[in-house]
């Protein structure tokens, strides 16, 4: 497959590292950069692979595109891409804002175009295990869940997926806080002798469902690579609970405590992975 790339930065980064480890199914067929000395670097490993021009970058051969690039900018980009015909995968959040998310659905429908949006954390595996928990009657009915876990849309995403409330109106009454911690890790990996202390943005919101459930949302800028802003997910049922690993369930005749665990190859001596 070949793929199209518009944008540079961090994810982009790592779609390639991707697509650079399986070149038995996919091929780097261009990017698109805003950028001319990026261009011109990225052009050093990847000759004719490199595009400063859209028109340009939309003449060459594309099996699919992956627009990577901030929400503000890029309805425009998307028109022409779609007006071109690629298929297109698009990183969250697709638009900015409730107006710019019509304008991408009036886009699907003018062109019947093949849109994806690259909302992925529901398919990770500790989530679709909650998930196959959650709807297979184990807990019974869920009623309400605390997530601490994603970002934002992320998090109403998998709230929403959870208590099954996709679609539903909801009322929302949140507050945003900020707190001292040290940073000492993020995108580029560990700081060494860290001594720097940042303001932590803490955002919490109620969801409180037309159905009676609710969402609980609550979380801070450091969680994702902070060692000391842990990740939380609780759901409650009417017959059992689910608290980030821990289980805990009515069979019909007592409660049950069990645990989720992910088993892993290449620990303890495995020799698969």
């Amino acid at each position: 497959m070949k793929i199209g790339f518009i944008g540079n930065g961090w994810r982009t980064q790592g779609y390639l590292r991707i697509v650079r480890q399986l070149p038995q199914l996919f091929e780097i067929s261009g990017v698109l950069f805003r950028n001319p000395k990026k261009a011109a670097a990225f052009s050093q490993e990847h000759p004719e692979a490199a595009y400063t021009d859209l028109d340009a970058f939309l003449s060459a051969k594309h099996d699919m595109i992956m627009l990577l690039l901030p929400r503000q900018v890029i309805l425009p980009y998307m028109e022409k891409i779609l007006r071109a015909g690629f298929p297109l995968l698009v990183e969250t959040p697709p638009a900015d804002g409730i107006d710019q998310l019509q304008a991408v659905w009036d886009l699907q429908n003018k062109y019947h175009a093949k849109i994806q949006v690259a909302e992925q954390y529901f398919l990770q595996p500790y989530h679709q295990a909650v998930y196959a928990l959650a709807h297979q009657g184990v807990l019974g009915e869920i009623s309400n869940l605390r997530i601490a876990m994603v970002h934002d849309y992320h998090g109403i995403s998998l709230m929403r997926r959870l208590l099954g409330a996709q679609g539903k109106t909801c009322t929302i009454s949140a507050q945003e806080f900020s707190f001292p911690v040290l940073f000492h890790c993020g995108r580029n990996g560990m700081v060494p002798d860290a001594q720097e202390v940042i303001n932590d943005r803490r955002k919490t919101a109620t969801f409180a469902f037309s159905d009676g459930k609710v969402g609980f949302f609550d979380f801070a800028d450091e969680q994702y690579f902070n060692y000391f802003r842990s990740r939380h997910l609780n759901i409650q049922g009417v017959k059992g609970e689910i608290n980030d690993y821990d289980v805990s369930y009515w069979n019909g005749h007592l409660p049950i405590t069990t645990r989720l665990e992910r088993q892993d190859t290449g620990r303890e001596s495995n020799l698969e992975g």
